[in-house]
């Protein structure tokens, strides 16, 4: 919750933004606060779905991966 709500005051903010400098503060803000989020979110995906719908549920499954082409 903290992450959230932090994110969502350094977004008003960066919105209300009077010049570069509050800005370029209220965007890192942002960065440090969404850091605090992705693990929510994963730890969400992960008690959500199992096995492969897990996969499937974070967009990473193996056709989703880059794909390598190898020289012959």
């Amino acid at each position: 919750m903290i992450g959230l709500a932090g994110f969502a005051a350094a977004s008003a903010l960066g919105g209300a933004a009077a010049g570069p400098a509050m800005l370029f503060g209220a965007r890192a803000a942002q960065g440090v606060f969404a850091a605090l989020l992705a693990p929510a979110a994963l730890s969400l995906l992960t008690i959500t779905f199992g096995g492969a719908e897990r996969g499937r549920a974070s967009g990473c499954s193996r056709r989703s991966g880059p794909r390598v082409r190898r020289s012959a």
